[in-house]
């Protein structure tokens, strides 16, 4: 490890208030794109990262994958159905079946959601479940890039089978099962804005409403989509947002968690004092460009903020 991130380890760690909780609280699973992933964040110092320092006793989940937008994130959890069509309506043993025609230019297979996608790099995802009682492993893998320009998916049988596969046969993520029965903090959204239009706001808050109720528990967290630095007050882009948001509270005005700007307090609690340009990024709705590793993500005092209004939220809820 780096001098400079020893340094950031322990001024970071210096600012966290653990607590030890009993063993039979639920998992908390962080769903959500890069923001959630972490991009930006010096040495995994993402929002999740500090909640599991904040929180040393739980079991906390980074369920991130950068680029993706909000039926991608849903589809992953479980929120919305993936469904599958296989050339002859059936596996071959157990070799791998391509996916998509669109992608992989084989006739007769469609997946109704490229769930694994991003354009942000080209690594090698996969994911476990069932179909049609058959366990499997989809799995993804970029070609060109990144960005991804060309991708493949594949699915493959965990034994040898052929049996018969009907057409738009439902795709069930063992993730899905296992995240139906953790605590979800839900952060999704920023990546349907990137033209910021009216279309996407009814869009976005209707996926959100599917993954807070494929939650069984009933326990769930759903974080504002983030304003990017250039999505300043009065923009038609911060009008959208902020209208996404707002409906989002009006649903969940007990689990909604604001992402306006952090105040003073919040920035003392971590001992940031805010540059003139700090300043003047906050008079305008942002989070502040000290905070900020580009236009979009946040450092790791930005996920500090966000990981303490989660922290403060699972605490007011008794999660």
């Amino acid at each position: 490890m780096k001098k400079t991130s020893i340094f950031l380890f322990f001024f970071f760690l210096g600012c966290v208030k653990t607590e030890i909780e009993p063993s039979e609280k639920l998992p908390i699973n962080c769903i959500g794109d890069s923001m959630t992933q972490g991009a930006g964040s010096e040495d995994g110092f993402t929002y999740p990262f500090f909640i599991s320092k904040l929180l040393p006793n739980r079991i906390i989940n980074n369920s991130g994958i950068g680029g993706q937008t909000a039926q991608q994130i849903a589809a992953r959890q479980g929120g919305l159905p993936i469904y599958i069509t296989l050339s002859g309506n059936a596996f071959s043993g157990t070799n791998p079946i391509f996916l998509d025609s669109l992608v992989s230019n084989v006739s007769g297979t469609r997946i109704s959601n490229l769930f694994l996608s991003t354009p942000a790099t080209n690594y090698a995802y996969s994911i476990d479940g069932e179909v049609n009682n058959i366990p499997c492993t989809i799995s993804r893998k970029g070609i060109e890039g990144p960005p991804s320009t060309r991708e493949i998916y594949t699915i493959k049988p965990k034994s040898t089978n052929n049996s018969t596969i009907p057409p738009n046969s439902l795709f069930i993520p063992n993730d899905g099962l296992e995240q139906k029965k953790c605590i979800s903090v839900i952060w999704l959204g920023r990546n349907n804005y990137g033209f910021a239009k009216d279309s996407s706001i009814a869009y976005v808050n209707d996926i959100i409403k599917k993954t807070v109720e494929f939650n069984s528990v009933k326990k769930f967290l759903v974080l504002g989509i983030l304003p990017n630095l250039s999505d300043t007050i009065g923009s038609v882009s911060y009008k959208v947002i902020n209208k996404t948001n707002l409906n989002s509270y009006t649903a969940y005005p007990n689990n909604y968690i604001e992402m306006t700007p952090p105040d003073s307090s919040e920035m003392n609690s971590i001992l940031y004092t805010p540059s003139n340009q700090d300043k003047i990024d906050i008079s305008k709705g942002t989070f502040p460009s000290g905070m900020k590793a580009d236009n979009t993500h946040l450092n790791s005092f930005g996920y500090h903020i966000i990981a303490n209004r989660v922290y403060k939220k699972l605490k007011e809820l008794n999660y």
